[in-house]
């Protein structure tokens, strides 16, 4: 499998990216979509949990317009995995400092990554369940998430769009949404 490698500046570390991937920019979205159109998968299954894995091999040329192609894109949002990045690249400061002879080639300078457009991503229920409201009686708590969020009473148990969360408490739901 080829392996493509972005330099990210802001933890300091290379991702290889070894899975399949896209953003929500135009040309890496063309990129992959000729990529899928013009090369027959290495392997193509359905698992048991009912998701389709397809891996393909790509070619230097088409990998190279791949890497330009994410150069373009500014900033990237761990959604998932931040602290494990942030551990990555203490780990790798640590043994570039420990290396005479470090060339930035080692494998300490590389962490598995995967990249997901926002469009593709469906973010699952997040459930908690609360204890205490830490001294506050319900009308001091509301007023606390109120400085922060707009709450709206609603019937619904889980939001509809982004932006939005929802909260149980007692017998009724809430709709938590960031006041702007």
């Amino acid at each position: 499998m080829v392996r493509v490698q972005i330099q990210l500046a802001a933890i300091n570390i290379r991702l290889d990216l070894s899975a399949a991937f896209c953003t929500d920019q135009e040309q890496v979205n063309r990129n992959v979509a000729q990529i899928k159109e013009s090369i027959e998968p290495l392997f193509d299954f359905v698992a048991s949990d009912n998701v389709r894995h397809t891996v393909r091999r790509v070619p230097s040329e088409q990998t190279n317009r791949l890497v330009e192609a994410f150069k373009e894109i500014p900033y990237l949002y761990i959604a998932d995995g931040h602290h494990r990045a942030a551990a990555a690249s203490r780990v790798r400061q640590n043994r570039k400092q420990e290396n005479p002879n470090h060339t930035g080639e080692e494998e300490y300078n590389r962490v598995l990554g995967v990249i997901f457009p926002a469009g593709q991503m469906k973010i699952l229920p997040y459930n908690r369940i609360v204890k205490g409201l830490n001294g506050h009686d319900a009308s001091s708590f509301f007023d606390a998430v109120g400085r922060s969020f707009d709450i709206q009473k609603t019937s619904k148990t889980a939001p509809e769009e982004h932006g939005i969360v929802c909260m149980y408490f007692t017998i009724t739901s809430f709709f938590f949404a960031f006041a702007l």
